[in-house]
């Protein structure tokens, strides 16, 4: 049977970059098996402890710790002269205070504060955090530092992280540690370990962490209504009436795919708003209001009729393929968009399709745009429309139209 290059391309996208923790049934133990590129013959490390256990758990995770690091398999491996780290020894006598792991910390922060985040910074946190633990989550709080934050910064540039993102995430970690510093009983960090990881200095575009290179991300360009019309050719009709209104309405995609018809409120004929109760800034207790103009009207009318307050307003399809039936798709039961899902399908189409790729992201760009660039428009127009709290922001999404600077050359230069 011939393999089609679609499907090879699907396999390839499916394999993970990091090393798999697998299980072997014989023997209940713990494995890993390192890619046949770190050597001619493929490699297999066997994790001490039954599978599953703190042992094996921690075996692993300085495995591919040394291996995000170093990309060989560890010298302590098949055979290797080295030997693993040690464990942390924590101090056992009662009369020496014993701080929690950085295990215990990250698990604590996170019961009491991950939840106020929004979606995307929750996930941004949750990849801080595991990074962190792969390397150190065993260790006391009071053995952590500036120079083991540097260790953890290699993995975010090893993983090809820009500039921004590492800076971002080195903060959020500061931000836990600065968090059970404070707290009074009992104090979970020292005093001091804040301090030293303050002295770590942020990096800039173009400073080697690593030997990788690390450079600043590109401004995100908006998405161009041709590219927009081409893609929308090939999307499901549940599709496009989402990214429509997100083009038209300049909201993030996360606020949509909760919307529920009961919280459109309509002003006028020809303005309706949505204030969600919980979004991105929500816990800086700043107010967000969506708006939808007569194009978003006429979508949004179409989808609420006749159903009920409490139902989502765009509904994800049971399967994007008639050839397939999803097992999700039962009577009654609606599908909630999210990023992956709208992401994907976009990216998919664009592949299959030839066309050039682009990002949901990137219609709030455009919508921003437009709105600076049409007659009568300015900045603070823009801004409300996003829902910014700084104009700093709002100018990161704006690209100037360069037509009526090129009319006043032509009549004045």
């Amino acid at each position: 049977m011939a393999v089609s290059a679609k499907s090879v391309r699907a396999r390839r996208a499916r394999e993970s970059r990091q090393l798999k923790y697998s299980f072997s049934k014989a023997r209940n133990r713990g494995m890993i098996n390192y890619p046949r590129s770190c050597s001619p013959k493929r490699i297999t490390e066997w994790l001490p402890g039954d599978y599953n256990s703190e042992q094996s758990l921690e075996a692993y995770r300085r495995s591919a710790a040394y291996f995000t690091l170093h990309g060989e398999v560890p010298p302590w491996v098949s055979g290797g002269s080295g030997k693993p780290p040690a464990d942390p020894v924590l101090p056992g006598s009662d009369d020496i205070p014993r701080w929690p792991s950085i295990d215990q910390l990250c698990e604590q922060w996170s019961d009491e504060h991950l939840g106020s985040y929004s979606k995307s910074e929750q996930y941004l946190y949750r990849t801080a955090m595991t990074r962190l633990r792969i390397l150190y989550g065993g260790y006391p709080t009071n053995e952590f530092g500036k120079s083991r934050l540097k260790e953890v910064r290699k993995l975010f540039a090893k993983a090809g992280n820009c500039v921004r993102t590492i800076n971002g995430q080195m903060r959020r970690l500061r931000t836990i540690f600065l968090w059970g510093s404070n707290e009074d009983d009992p104090q979970l960090v020292p005093d001091g370990v804040v301090d030293a990881m303050r002295n770590l200095k942020k990096l800039e575009d173009g400073d080697r962490v690593a030997n990788v290179t690390v450079e600043e991300y590109g401004e995100v360009p908006a998405v161009c209504d041709e590219v927009l019309a081409e893609t929308i050719k090939h999307l499901p009709p549940a599709a496009v009436d989402l990214v429509s209104v997100l083009r038209y309405s300049a909201a993030r995609s996360g606020e949509l795919f909760k919307m529920r018809v009961g919280d459109l409120k309509k002003k006028s004929p020809e303005l309706w708003i949505y204030e969600p109760k919980k979004h991105k800034t929500s816990r800086w207790k700043h107010k967000r209001t969506i708006r939808f103009g007569p194009k978003s009207i006429a979508i949004l009318a179409r989808l609420i009729k006749g159903r009920s307050p409490s139902r989502l307003v765009f509904v994800r399809p049971g399967s994007l393929s008639e050839k397939h039936v999803s097992r999700w798709a039962r009577p009654g039961v609606e599908l909630a968009w999210n990023r992956d899902r709208l992401g994907g399908l976009i990216a998919r189409v664009c592949r299959d399709h030839d066309i050039e790729h682009w990002h949901p992201h990137q219609l709030r760009h455009a919508a921003a745009t437009e709105a600076y660039n049409r007659k009568g428009g300015t900045a603070a127009a823009a801004q409300a429309l996003c829902g910014h709290h700084r104009l700093s922001t709002t100018e990161r999404y704006i690209d100037v139209d360069d037509l009526p600077a090129d009319g006043l050359a032509r009549q004045f230069g």
